[in-house]
């Protein structure tokens, strides 16, 4: 969600879509709304393959409420990084935003411990 939402805004920013926006009637609330309900649905179809693929090959087994329940967690879990990511876009120029992204997601990979496992 950091690099796709991110660098979408970035991406739009320069080349001034928000000028365009502006000039149309649809408030930028429901723009930037929808933007992210269609980041959630991303993530949620790839949530949905990564289930599959644990139930398939991994041979996780869990009730239908257990699934449902980690799979809301995680799409709630989402919501930090869409915003991050809304705000490193709106924030970084255009060019370097992708390489601000970058180094913001290796540095939340360090500190979660993906690399080095945490003690």
């Amino acid at each position: 969600m950091l690099h796709s939402f991110g660098a979408s805004i970035a991406s739009e920013r320069g080349q001034r879509m928000n000028v365009l926006i502006r000039a149309t009637p649809l408030p930028p609330s429901i723009y930037l709304l929808a933007k992210m309900v269609t980041a959630l649905l991303s993530a949620l179809v790839m949530l949905l393959v990564l289930c599959g693929f644990a139930l398939a090959v991994g041979g996780v087994r869990l009730s239908a409420i257990s699934w449902v329940t980690l799979i809301a967690s995680l799409l709630l879990g989402v919501l930090p990084f869409i915003l991050l990511g809304l705000a490193i876009g709106n924030l970084v120029n255009p060019a370097g935003a992708t390489s601000v992204l970058n180094l913001s997601f290796f540095i939340l990979a360090f500190a979660s411990g993906v690399f080095v496992p945490l003690t």
